[in-house]
């Protein structure tokens, strides 16, 4: 996720004095968000705690058009009965819920280190289930099965890859899709898109013997209704379609960064998230050491691989897209909450110096080596944070194109990493800071409905595509590379 590393570490020194300019004024002061522990307290207090502190330093109120006091009116009492029967399962559910309703990929109810699971197996009983298949809805409208375990339910009533399904428990499957709830997906859906993407996830999930009636048409044309039941799959069909990073289970990050030579002296790096790992080369340097072995290879085009790029550190970010620009270029304005002023203030931290100065941005910065061919970058809606804004650089380039399915995540604030301890165990992180523009305007963030980098080129979810995706072929990674081949 996007942070601010170095300006959090300085903020844990005290309070910091900033030089406005003007002899005459005394310097402002600056206080982050503190980290908040209300886990004692029961939940209906904690949930008022949590409240008040979100409602004043969320970064997207008037973006995402949030009225808290409707919000409280409408969450707190389910806070309330879940404190009442002592019903862990609906206080969790509740808080997660409101958290949810935000739009925001950066607000997020974490249980030790995992972003889905609740601790209480509660996730498993309810979406553990599974029936065999996967599905896609394609450009035109149907909603496809673009995998069928053949040892699975689906398959043994019929179904093939390739099949509509025109009915879910007898209503259309559009309209069965879009009643779906996606509460229990990695992180909040901040834009339409990818909220429908995690539709097609759930629809097909359920608590192990569970039955479902499904009407479907084979490619053949003949339609059966069928009734199946959910087994547990081990999340079979979960894996299959996530689109998110490691970083968001609890499964460690490996690396941050790899690459390899593709045909017709072709480039591929794929970029993880923004980050370091303890004695490891700092990923900026296995960044430059890559593009040096492939001028040596004299490598004429590049794919960055940006899916699934978990965000990081906005330095880092641009410090890579370095060595994609000749010239010095704006990235973006930090806007942080200000605990003193009780506003969002534009600040940025020097690394050097270890200041914090007011209204200085982010630049772009030529590294010492220079890619000056032509770059694609593959995107998804699991690209999140910095990992935006390295793609936001790379459309921006004359060379330069994004390509996917849809666009990124559509959340590029900062956090400062969780900051509110609920009872049993949860931690809340949301964002307090905001990236802005060169016009000092948010970008990226969507309004819970639209935003996020778009594709220059857009690839049509067509049938073709939806069960190539199912059989585990790249249709990005081969439209990328077929494009740079041709030129």
């Amino acid at each position: 996720m996007k942070k601010q590393m170095g300006l959090l570490c300085a903020l844990l020194l005290g309070l910091v004095c900033f030089c406005t300019g003007c002899t005459t004024v005394a310097p402002a002061l600056y206080e982050p968000p503190d980290f908040l522990d209300v886990s004692s307290l029961d939940w209906v207090e904690a949930f008022d705690e949590l409240h008040g502190k979100m409602s004043k330093e969320y970064a997207f109120t008037e973006l995402r058009s949030v009225n808290w006091d409707l919000k409280k009116g409408s969450f707190r009492p389910i806070i309330e009965k879940a404190w009442e029967e002592q019903d862990m399962k609906l206080y969790y559910l509740g808080l997660r819920e409101y958290l949810f309703s935000l739009m925001d990929g950066h607000v997020a109810l974490i249980k030790e280190n995992h972003f889905s699971d609740d601790g209480m197996g509660f996730f498993d009983e309810e979406v553990g289930g599974g029936f065999g298949l996967t599905c896609m809805l394609l450009d035109d409208g149907r909603l496809i099965a673009n995998w069928v375990d053949p040892f699975g339910p689906a398959y043994e009533a019929g179904m093939k890859a390739g099949s509509e399904i025109l009915l879910w428990e007898d209503e259309e499957g559009i309209v069965a899709l879009k009643e779906t709830s996606a509460l229990l997906s990695v992180l909040p859906q901040a834009t339409t898109a990818s909220r429908t993407y995690e539709q097609t996830r759930f629809l097909l999930r359920g608590p192990v013997g569970t039955t479902r009636s499904v009407t479907f048409k084979n490619p053949d044309q003949t339609v059966i209704t069928a009734h199946l039941t959910a087994i547990d799959d081990d999340r079979e069909t979960l894996r299959r379609t996530e689109v998110y990073g490691s970083g968001f289970s609890k499964i460690p990050v490996e690396r941050f960064i790899e690459s390899k030579l593709l045909q017709d002296r072709i480039g591929y790096i794929k970029l993880y998230g923004e980050g370091n790992l303890a004695n490891e080369v700092p990923t900026v340097t296995q960044f430059k050491e890559i593009l040096e072995d492939f001028e040596r290879e004299q490598v004429h085009s590049l794919i960055l691989d940006l899916r699934g790029n978990m965000g990081g550190a906005d330095a880092m970010a641009a410090a890579i897209l370095g060595f994609f620009y000749e010239e010095r270029t704006f990235y973006e304005y930090t806007s942080w909450y200000n605990t003193v002023t009780q506003k969002f203030e534009i600040l940025q931290f020097d690394e050097v110096s270890e200041e914090i100065m007011r209204d200085v941005g982010l630049y772009i910065e030529p590294a010492s080596i220079l890619f000056n061919g032509k770059v694609i970058a593959l995107i998804n809606h699991g690209c999140i944070s910095s990992g935006e804004g390295i793609a936001m650089g790379i459309r921006n380039l004359t060379r330069g194109e994004t390509l996917g399915f849809g666009g990124t995540n559509g959340s590029f604030g900062m956090v400062g990493g969780p900051l509110i301890h609920m009872p049993g165990g949860y931690l809340v992180m949301y964002p307090i800071g905001r990236s802005l523009d060169i016009e000092k305007n948010i970008q990226l963030d969507s309004d819970g409905y639209n935003g996020g980098v778009l594709p220059t080129i857009t690839i049509p979810m067509t049938i073709d595509h939806a069960l190539a995706v199912g059989a585990g072929f790249d249709v990005e990674l081969d439209i990328a590379l077929s494009m740079l081949m041709a030129d």
